[in-house]
């Protein structure tokens, strides 16, 4: 049972982060519009609203489900059809999804028994770093998305500390979380892997220094054969098509989406040396741009940049108390965090500015929080003597 008295000041604080997050969507609906909110919020806003205006088309374009990017329009749309047409409304609706994401969150954390400081921390984070306010005050699709995830990790955590029955629902849940962008069906598909090989994952860590030099050893080999050996031509046309894919996706991002923000230019990919250097810089790009050192900046992109500093010392962090601890013992907390970095790498791929990538690392942000903070709470690491 959850201790509701024991934790009141934290459920004051997720109620005070809501009334945050409505003030500003009310400012932004009706006063003046915020830096953030003007091109994709108010998009999807009038985009829903000329969809009812048709109807039955709309309707029609609904049952082709490869229409990934757009099937949050089709939610708006739906949510608009049977209440009424509103900015403020839609906007309200992604508080809420922020809200009831939080409370998932704090009904886990008392499964735990996680200590309060680090739920603290947790919620701090969650709730008041400025990328995450604007994500989930408006009409953006992200504030839908951090509530499904947060249902998906709701199961897995049931699953681990109940019964695994709870799997079952879990996908349903993918799947929903699956149709609002290509990238989160890849995802979908790459956690189910990782659960149905769950126990082959969790030996690859418990002997993963084993592990670690067979991995060398065949990328020495890989490498070497890729690049002086003679290699079969079914694998030369298979990475040929893997360089292609990638360099006309990136292509397509930089063309159709250039802007101030953009930092990546055409990237052409002939080997697999430019192949791994084109990797190396979009991941790198992807979680430190806006670099405030090397590049004209405005004050929004100095608050973007210190997002990205705080996202990376949270990454270590967990590195380092993962390292230090039992690792069969947390190896669910890993699993979490792994899952976290497939997202943002498949996201970093197509991906050519840094408005864009805030967007994109707000939805898997809540993956490393709690890895992070969780598992610092079962190991007794204080935060603040680490730093």
């Amino acid at each position: 049972m959850i201790n509701f008295n024991k934790n009141k000041n934290i459920l004051l604080l997720i109620s005070s982060f809501l009334m945050i997050r409505i003030i500003i969507a009310y400012i932004n609906t009706n006063f003046l519009i915020l830096p953030g909110f003007a091109d994709d919020a108010r998009g999807n806003h009038v985009t829903a609203s000329i969809f009812l205006l048709d109807s039955r088309s709309s309707e029609s374009k609904l049952k082709d489900m490869h229409y990934y990017n757009f099937f949050y329009f089709y939610v708006i749309y739906f949510i608009y059809k049977f209440t009424f047409v509103s900015w403020f409304w839609s906007s309200l609706i992604s508080c809420f999804c922020w809200f009831l994401s939080s409370l998932i969150f704090f009904y886990i954390f008392n499964l735990f028994k996680t200590h309060k400081n680090n739920i603290l921390l947790f919620f701090i984070f969650y709730g008041l770093m400025p990328s995450t306010i604007v994500f989930s005050s408006s009409t953006f699709r992200e504030s839908i998305e951090i509530l499904i995830l947060s249902l998906i990790i709701l199961n897995l955590v049931l699953a681990y500390k109940k019964s695994y029955f709870f799997l079952l629902l879990t996908p349903i849940f993918l799947y929903i979380y699956s149709l609002f962008h290509i990238v989160n069906l890849y995802s979908s598909i790459f956690l189910i892997i990782i659960l149905f090989y769950f126990k082959f994952f969790k030996y690859i860590i418990i002997f993963y220094k084993v592990f670690l030099f067979c991995l060398v050893i065949f990328s020495i080999s890989v490498i070497y054969f890729l690049n002086y050996g003679h290699i079969i031509d079914f694998t030369n046309l298979f990475l040929q098509k893997i360089y292609r894919v990638l360099e006309n996706f990136h292509i397509g991002s930089v063309t159709t989406a250039y802007t101030r923000a953009s930092y990546m230019e055409i990237f052409e990919i002939n080997n697999f040396t430019d192949f791994i250097n084109f990797l190396i810089l979009k991941i790198s790009k992807y979680f430190l741009e806006p670099v405030i050192f090397v590049r004209k900046v405005n004050f929004l992109d100095i608050i973007l940049f210190l997002e990205n500093i705080i996202r990376l010392v949270i990454i270590l962090f967990f590195i380092f108390i993962f390292s230090k601890s039992d690792k069969k013992d947390n190896f669910f907390y890993l699993i979490l965090f792994i899952f976290f970095i497939f997202i943002e790498v498949i996201w970093s791929l197509g991906t050519t500015n840094w408005g864009t990538a805030a967007r994109h690392h707000f939805v898997p942000l809540q993956l490393l929080l709690f890895s992070t903070f969780a598992i610092n709470s079962k190991n007794s690491i204080n935060f603040k003597r680490v730093l």
